[in-house]
């Protein structure tokens, strides 16, 4: 596991809190004090200048028996792998796969909170505007983060381990350069999913429109599917699908492909949970639960929840982005929530403040310097605020 850097980050990130008027950096436990923080233009001088320090994206340590009442370090969820956290893939290149957090489908060292918010941010600077359902910005791609490689859900939307690897190198070798991040990537529909609202397949290419976004299958290795559903739907399948109703567990990985042909690759044993037979719920943790009605319950930031009919759990302060335990949800739902409650990045589009943009990271307003990742300000859109490479 790798240890904290305590080292102050190069950028300068500080998540704003209004309190009596005033602006003040706040980032919960992570927060450290630091000088020199610009504070936001137009706001009261007197900002308390507090940088976010790196964590580690990876639960370590041994499972808890869910049922004796020690919160331990749990290592689970609805499928994925908590315990390798953002360190390699696990081998898999399907719909979601068998990372943890940030996942890296080739290995190499973790990437941290900050290098998240900023590849997100770059990302989000370089993404055709107007396009995806929900429409992809830095704080939702931010929250897909959160939610990478542990807990399954509906294919559309689920983050893909590969892609975010994609993501991060990419934006980490262009930062400012929109031109080298697309070609980087694989074109301008930028989503951290294999799937996309509103698209076909021209060859091997995802497009919505003759003049749209587009993204190459190819550079994460799949094949443009046409959906078979009543609406526009594509995907990139890591493996071709002839027909619904396919499905292996090996090794404990569920393998699959859907009712509308979008293939699905996640490992359950990952987390040490076992594979199904059940393309709703391809995970299944350990105790007996009823799958229906069995509310989440909080051991601290560790999470206890109902998964595909048994009871697993997950660490969410090591997601990066749902770093607070939410009680009571249902086993539909995330257990694991933001940490404040200034913003929900499933529906912030960021602010511009100066030359900065203002995202919103683990439910906290978070400044970020638009000219320190190369790009030359900050500018409204109709996506919302983003950076932009000249105004």
């Amino acid at each position: 596991m790798r240890r904290p850097d305590r080292s102050p980050p190069p950028l300068a990130i500080a998540s704003l809190h209004r309190q009596n008027g005033l602006l003040r950096g706040v980032y919960g436990s992570r927060a450290r004090a630091a000088s020199g923080l610009r504070p936001p233009a137009g706001a009261a001088r007197e900002v308390i200048g507090l940088l976010l320090t790196t964590v580690v994206l990876a639960a370590c340590g041994g499972r808890s028996n869910l049922l004796d009442g020690s919160a331990g370090s749990a290592q689970g969820g609805a499928g994925g792998s908590a315990s390798t956290g953002a360190t390699s893939a696990g081998g898999s290149t399907g719909a979601s796969g068998s990372t943890g957090v940030a996942g890296s489908a080739g290995g190499g060292p973790e990437p941290d909170v900050q290098s998240i918010i900023e590849a997100c941010v770059i990302a989000d600077a370089c993404a055709a505007p107007g396009f995806g359902w929900p429409v992809f910005n830095a704080s939702s791609c931010m929250d897909a983060f959160a939610r990478l490689g542990w807990w399954y859900e509906w294919p559309m939307s689920l983050p893909d381990p590969f892609v975010a690897k994609q993501l991060l190198s990419c934006a980490a070798s262009a930062k400012g350069d929109c031109g080298a991040f697309r070609a980087c990537f694989g074109g301008d529909w930028v989503e951290l999913g294999r799937c996309r609202e509103g698209a076909s397949c021209g060859g091997n290419t995802m497009f919505s429109a003759p003049d749209g976004p587009t993204f190459e299958c190819g550079a994460i290795g799949g094949t443009c599917m046409e959906l078979w559903s009543n609406g526009l739907r594509a995907c990139c399948n890591a493996e071709p699908c002839g027909g619904t109703g396919e499905f292996t567990c090996e090794g404990g990985k569920a393998s699959f492909c859907g009712g509308w042909g979008e293939r699905v690759d996640f490992d359950c044993a990952a987390n040490g949970q076992t594979c199904t037979f059940d393309s709703q719920a391809p995970c299944k943790g350990v105790d007996a639960c009823d799958p229906m009605s069995t509310a989440s319950i909080c051991k601290g930031s560790v999470a206890v929840y109902c998964a595909g009919g048994g009871l697993t759990s997950h660490d969410c302060s090591t997601t990066g982005f749902r770093t607070a335990c939410s009680p009571g949800t249902s086993p539909w739902e995330n257990p694991c929530r933001p940490e404040f409650m200034e913003c929900d990045p499933t529906t912030f589009t960021g602010m511009c403040d100066g030359e900065s943009v203002i995202v919103c990271a683990d439910g906290g307003l978070t400044s970020i310097d638009c000219s320190a990742l190369g790009f030359g300000g900050c500018q409204q859109t109709m996506n919302g605020a983003k950076c932009t490479v000249g105004l």
